[in-house]
C-alpha cells in the first residue's frame, strides 16, 4: 500500500467525508450527493480497512450496479493500495452471484449444468407459449404476438420483486374477490361493474394470464436446462433460504461489505446484501447512495431498498455529504430548486436540508448562469452547439472537457456528423446500435445466401458485395441469366468469354454450394467464422479507413453467435439467422461500445453520464416529448414489495435523470431545444426547464440561420474514421487488456499473430486441438474438485463427453476427438490421476490477475490461469500445468532445440512471477503434464525449478514487448518466417 498517498488523499478530505472513512465498524449509510466524493471515499475506506485491522483483501466484498462502476472503482484503488486491488472482491450483483454459481454448482440444483438463455430464446419460449396456449387476453385476433416483449419485461419484474408465480397468483384472486365484493363498484343501472372498475378486472384477469404464461416459461426453461439473466439471483437466494451452511460460509468470507449506488438496486438484489449482513446484529455493512440520483427503476431499481436500510440495521450511522466539488453554486442551486418537486423524496428531503454547497474556490467567481437556448429546428440547434463547441476549443478549452448529453442514443448520429464535419474531435461514450449497419446487412446478405441458394434474389445480393468485387458488367449478366435458372445450373451453361472476372465467378458460386453443404449439419458458429474470413469480408474490413468501427461490429456479431451457439447443442447457421430475424421483427436494437480513441468532447446518453464530469455540459434536444413524457401504459397488474412505492412515477424518474445531467457540469451548463422538429411539427420545452430558478437562468431564443444548404451539406459528412492499425488506438487498447503470457509468446513468435489473435481478436474458427484442450482442461478440473468422492474411470470418460459437447467443433471431429480420449483417458488416469492424495489442499484453474509492471509512463497488468496448484504446505507450491501434446524433452521444452523455442518453459517462469506476487507463497518446482503418451506408450511430466533470474529476465523481456507495442514497432516488420500467414495479411492495410 503507498501509505503516503493514502495520507495524502486522508488529508484532503473534509469532516464528514474522513467519518465515512474512519468508521469502518457497523453499519454505515452515506448520502452521497453528486460531486461529494463519493467513489474516494468508498476506495479509501477499503484501504483504511486493510490498514487498521489484520482483514485479508479477499474478506472485503464491494458490489456496485454497472461494470463501469466496478472498473472505476478498482482502477482508483489500485492507485492507493497497489496490485492488492485485484484481489478485493468488487462486483455487480450478477457478477456476484455468477461467481458463487462457477464456484459451488452443487448449491444451484436446479441450474446446475444450465445454460444461460439468449434474448432471442427467451422471446421465442414466450411465443411459442402464446400461441400454443388457450388464452384471450394475452393473444389478440388481430396480432397474437403484441404481448410477447410485455409480457417478457413483466416476468423480469416479478423476479426482481422476488415473487413466485404462486404468490403472484394469489395476489390477483385477492384483488378480483375484492373488486367482484364491493358493492359501491357496481352500477345500480346496469347491475355491471362500473368502467373504471371493469377495466381494472379486465387487466386484472390479463395478469392472470400473464401468470399462467411465468408459470410454463419456468417448466420450460428447466426442462430445456436453461436459465435466464434474473435467475441468477433469485437462484442464490433460493441457495441461501435452503442451506444455512452455505450462507454462513459467504457471512463469514465477506466481513465487510460495501455497496455503491444502492439507490438503483431493485428488491432480489437488496435481498442479496440483507442475508450476508444479517449473521451480526451490527454488521460491518457500507453503503453510499443518493435518492436523488435513483434513475434505473425501469430495471427494478427502489427507493424504498435504499430508505429500508437504516430501519432494517437500528443503529445504522447515517453520514450526509453535502460538500460539493464538482460545480458552481449557481448549478446546484437550480438542481436542488428542481429535484425538491420530486414528492417522493420527503423522507430524506429534511435529513438532505438546504442543498449542497460548493467549496471549490476556482468556481466561486463563475457568475454564469445556466443557459437556455431554444432554436427554430434541431439541425440548426445541434448546428448551433457545435459552433459554440468550436469557440470554446479555439479559446483554449480541452475538448476532453466538453460532454453533449442527450437522452436516447439514436440522437448522437447527427450531432456527431456535424462535429465531424467542423473537425471537432469527439467520442461516442455510449453504445451503439448497430443492426442497421453496413456490415450486419453484409452479414444477413451472406446468410441468407448460404442458407437458400436457389432464392435469386439473395444470390444476386451477395455477388453485389463489395468485398466480393465482381465486376458491374458480370452481375448485370448474371442477374439476366438467374432469371430462368437457379445458380448450380447456370454454371455449366456459362461461356467464359462473356464474362470479364469469369475466375472469379466461378469460384463465389463454389464457395456458395460449399458453405450451404456445410451449413446443413456442421456447428454453426464455425461455418460462419470460414464464411467471414473465406469470403474476405474480414480482410475487406481491415483494410478500410473505418476498421476499428466495423471490427467491433463484427465482434458483437460473433460474440452474440456464441452466446446463442452456448446455449443449444447442435446450433446450425439456419438457427442464428433465425435469431437476427427475432430481433428485426421485435425491433430489438444490438448495441455495443465503438472502442474508438477516447479523446475529444464526449457524446453521451443521459444514463451513461451517471459519475461523470465535465467543465461543459450541453444538454440537448430537451423538449418535452423527449423529457418528462415518458410516461407508459400499464398492461398487467404488477406488484412492488414495498406497497408506497406507486405504479407511475415517470415524470419524478425523468426529474432525476434531469438532475443527473445537470450536475455533470464544474462551470457551464447549457440546456437547448428546438421550436420545431426536422419535419415541421411543433415542439414544446421541458417541464424540468420551467421548473428552474428563473433569476438563475439566461434565455435566448436564437435567431434562424438564413443559409440552410450549410447545414443539411454538413449532415452528409461522414463519421470519423480510426483504422485499426492506429497507433494511439493499439496503445490504448494494450494498456486496456492484460497481458496472458499466451500473449507474450505469440508476439515473440510472430508480432502479427499477437495482432490478431490477442488484441484485435479477429473471429477464427475453433480448431480440433482447441477444443480437445478445453475439454481434457474442464474434465480434470471437476476430478481434482470431486477427488474425495473418488471418481471412477468411467465417470470421467463421461465428464470427458459432457465437456466434449459444449464445444463449438462439428459432430465428426467430437467423434474422433472423443474415440482418440477414449484410448488416452484410461491410461493417463492410471498414470497421475487415480493415486493423487485427497489430504493435499489443491486449487485448479486458479485465475491471477493482480500483477503489473511499470515502465516509461505506463503500467501494465500480466494475467494467468493456472490449471493446478498443489499446496506442499502452508507456503509452499507445485504448479501443474496440462500440455494436450506428446511429451517434449526438457531442451525442447527450454528452447534449445533447432525448431523449439522455448514458450512451454517461458509459460512456467511467467507462473512463478505471478504466483510469488500474488500471495505469501513460492513455486518449489513446476510441472509441465502430457496427456498424450510418447511413442512408447508412455505418459510423462517434466519437472523444473524456476529461478529468480529467469524471472527477472522474463521481466525485462515482458517490458521489452510492451514497450515496442506501445509505440507501433511492429508494424513495419514481419517475423522470419517466409511462410507466416499473419504477416501476408500485412499488406492489407495497405489498401487505402
Amino acid at each position: 500500500m503507498d501509505k503516503n498517498l493514502f495520507e495524502e488523499q486522508y488529508k484532503q478530505l473534509n469532516q464528514k467525508q474522513k467519518e465515512a472513512v474512519d468508521t469502518i465498524e457497523g453499519p454505515v449509510m452515506v448520502i452521497a450527493g453528486p460531486g461529494t466524493g463519493k467513489t474516494t471515499i468508498l476506495t479509501l475506506r477499503i484501504a483504511n480497512i486493510l490498514q487498521k485491522t489484520d482483514t485479508q483483501p479477499e474478506n472485503i466484498l464491494a458490489l456496485t450496479f454497472t461494470e463501469s462502476g466496478v472498473f472505476s472503482m478498482r482502477k482508483k484503488l489500485s492507485k492507493i493500495i497497489g496490485s492488492v486491488a485485484h484481489k478485493i472482491n468488487i462486483f455487480t450483483f450478477h457478477g456476484f452471484c455468477n461467481y458463487l454459481i462457477e464456484q459451488y454448482p452443487e448449491n444451484y440444483q436446479k441450474i446446475i449444468s444450465s445454460k444461460p438463455i439468449s434474448q432471442s430464446q427467451q422471446i421465442k419460449l414466450i411465443e411459442d407459449i402464446i400461441l400454443q396456449g388457450d388464452f384471450d387476453l394475452v393473444k389478440p385476433i388481430g396480432d397474437q404476438t403484441y404481448y410477447v416483449m410485455k409480457i417478457k419485461s413483466a416476468i423480469s419484474h416479478l423476479k426482481k420483486e422476488g415473487f413466485t408465480f404462486d404468490e403472484y397468483k394469489e395476489i390477483l384472486q385477492n384483488k378480483i374477490t375484492e373488486i367482484e365484493d364491493d358493492e359501491s363498484l357496481i352500477n345500480k343501472k346496469t347491475g355491471k361493474l362500473k368502467g373504471d372498475a371493469s377495466r381494472e378486472l379486465k387487466k386484472i384477469k390479463r395478469s392472470l394470464e400473464l401468470n399462467t404464461v411465468y408459470k410454463e416459461y419456468q417448466g420450460r426453461l428447466r426442462e430445456l436446462k436453461l436459465f435466464d439473466f434474473d435467475d441468477m439471483i433469485l437462484e442464490t437466494l433460493e441457495a441461501f433460504d435452503n442451506d444455512p451452511d452455505f450462507l454462513l460460509e459467504q457471512q463469514e468470507k465477506f466481513q465487510y461489505l460495501l455497496a455503491d449506488e444502492h439507490q438503483d438496486t431493485n428488491h432480489a438484489q437488496n435481498r442479496i446484501l440483507e442475508l450476508l449482513a444479517d449473521f451480526h446484529d451490527s454488521p460491518n455493512i457500507f453503503i453510499v447512495g443518493d435518492e436523488k440520483q435513483a434513475i434505473f427503476r425501469f430495471q427494478g431499481a427502489s427507493l424504498e431498498n435504499f430508505l429500508y436500510f437504516k430501519d432494517k440495521f437500528k443503529d445504522t450511522k447515517i453520514i450526509q455529504l453535502k460538500e460539493n466539488y464538482r460545480s458552481n453554486q449557481n448549478i446546484l442551486d437550480n438542481a436542488f430548486e428542481l429535484i425538491s418537486r420530486n414528492e417522493t423524496d420527503e423522507s430524506l428531503k429534511i435529513e438532505l436540508k438546504s442543498g449542497i454547497k460548493t467549496v471549490d474556490e476556482d468556481n466561486l467567481d463563475i457568475p454564469e448562469k445556466i443557459q437556455v437556448k431554444e432554436y427554430k429546428n434541431y439541425n440548426q440547434e445541434i448546428y448551433s452547439i457545435s459552433e459554440k463547441i468550436k469557440t470554446l476549443i479555439d479559446k483554449g478549452v480541452d475538448p476532453n472537457e466538453i460532454a453533449i448529453i442527450y437522452r436516447k442514443n439514436s440522437e448522437s448520429s447527427e450531432i456527431s456528423k456535424i462535429l465531424e464535419a467542423k473537425k471537432i474531435p469527439y467520442y461516442i461514450n455510449s453504445k451503439q446500435n448497430i443492426m442497421d449497419s453496413d456490415d450486419v446487412l453484409r452479414i444477413k446478405i451472406m446468410l441468407k445466401a448460404i442458407s437458400d441458394p436457389f432464392s435469386n434474389p439473395d444470390i444476386i445480393s451477395l455477388f453485389n458485395l463489395d468485398f466480393i468485387n465482381l465486376p458491374l458488367r458480370d452481375i448485370h449478366k448474371i442477374s439476366k441469366k438467374l432469371r430462368d435458372n437457379n445458380i448450380f445450373d447456370l454454371v455449366n451453361e456459362l461461356d467464359e468469354d462473356e464474362f470479364e472476372d469469369f475466375g472469379k465467378i466461378k469460384q463465389v458460386i463454389s464457395k456458395i454450394d460449399y458453405f450451404h453443404k456445410q451449413s446443413k449439419n456442421r456447428n454453426g458458429l464455425r461455418v460462419f467464422e470460414e464464411l467471414i474470413n473465406d469470403f474476405g469480408l474480414i480482410d475487406s474490413i481491415l483494410g478500410s479507413n473505418d476498421s476499428v468501427e466495423r471490427m467491433a461490429v463484427i465482434n458483437k456479431i460473433h460474440s452474440e453467435f456464441k452466446t446463442n451457439s452456448a446455449s443449444k447443442n447442435n446450433y446450425l447457421l439456419s438457427d442464428f439467422i433465425e435469431y437476427l430475424n427475432t430481433l428485426e421483427i421485435y425491433n430489438i436494437d444490438l448495441e455495443t461500445y465503438i472502442n474508438d480513441i477516447d479523446e475529444g468532447v464526449s457524446l453521451m446518453t443521459a444514463h451513461g453520464s451517471k459519475g461523470l464530469e465535465y467543465d461543459y455540459v450541453f444538454i440537448i434536444n430537451t423538449n418535452q416529448k423527449n423529457w418528462g413524457n415518458s410516461s407508459s401504459r400499464n398492461y398487467f397488474d404488477l406488484p412492488y414489495i414495498n406497497k408506497e412505492i406507486k405504479n407511475n412515477q415517470s415524470t419524478e424518474d425523468e426529474r432525476r435523470l434531469f438532475y443527473v445531467s445537470l450536475t455533470r457540469a464544474r462551470k457551464m451548463v447549457q440546456l437547448s431545444y428546438s421550436e420545431f422538429s426536422n419535419d415541421g411539427k411543433e415542439n414544446y420545452p421541458s417541464q424540468f426547464i420551467d421548473e428552474l430558478k428563473k433569476d438563475m437562468v439566461d434565455f435566448e431564443k436564437v435567431k434562424p440561420i438564413k443559409n440552410h444548404n450549410i447545414i443539411s451539406d454538413l449532415l452528409k459528412s461522414e463519421r470519423q474514421k480510426t483504422k485499426i492499425t492506429d497507433k494511439n488506438y493499439i496503445k490504448k487498447m494494450f494498456l486496456e487488456t492484460p497481458m496472458s503470457v499466451t500473449a507474450l509468446n505469440n508476439y515473440l513468435e510472430c508480432p502479427w499473430r499477437y495482432f490478431y489473435s490477442n488484441l484485435i481478436r479477429i473471429p477464427m474458427p475453433t480448431t480440433s486441438s482447441l477444443a480437445f484442450g478445453n475439454a481434457i482442461h474442464a474434465t480434470f478440473k471437476w476430478y481434482v474438485d470431486n477427488i474425495k468422492q473418488k471418481p471412477d474411470i468411467e465417470k470421467l470418460k463421461d465428464k470427458f463427453t459432457e465437456f466434449l459437447e459444449e464445444q463449438n467443433v462439428d459432430s465428426d471431429n467430437k467423434k474422433t476427438i472423443k474415440k482418440e480420449a477414449s484410448e488416452i483417458l484410461p491410461k493417463y488416469f492410471e498414470t497421475f490421476l487415480k493415486d493423487l492424495d485427497p489430504k493435499i489442499e489443491r486449487l485448479t484453474e486458479y485465475s491471477i490477475s493482480d500483477y503489473t509492471l511499470k515502465f516509461d509512463d505506463c503500467e501494465i497488468r500480466l494475467k494467468g490461469n493456472l490449471d493446478r496448484i498443489d499446496f506442499i504446505n502452508d507456503k509452499d507450491v507445485e504448479v501443474i500445468d496440462y500440455k494436450t501434446t506428446k511429451p517434449k524433452s526438457e531442451n525442447e521444452i527450454k528452447g534449445k532445440t533447432q525448431n523449439s523455442d522455448g514458450a512451454y518453459y517461458r509459460q512456467l517462469i511467467f507462473y512463478k512471477m505471478l504466483i510469488e506476487n500474488h500471495k505469501d507463497w513460492k513455486m518449489k518446482n513446476a510441472q509441465l503434464n502430457f496427456v498424450k503418451p510418447n511413442d512408447k506408450g508412455d505418459f510423462l511430466s517434466r519437472i523444473f525449478e524456476i529461478s529468480n533470474e529467469e524471472v527477472e529476465d522474463l521481466k525485462k523481456t515482458i517490458i521489452k514487448v510492451s514497450r515496442e507495442i506501445v509505440n507501433g514497432d511492429f508494424l513495419n516488420k514481419k517475423c522470419d518466417k517466409p511462410d507466416c500467414s499473419y504477416c501476408r495479411k500485412v499488406d492489407i492495410f495497405n489498401r487505402n
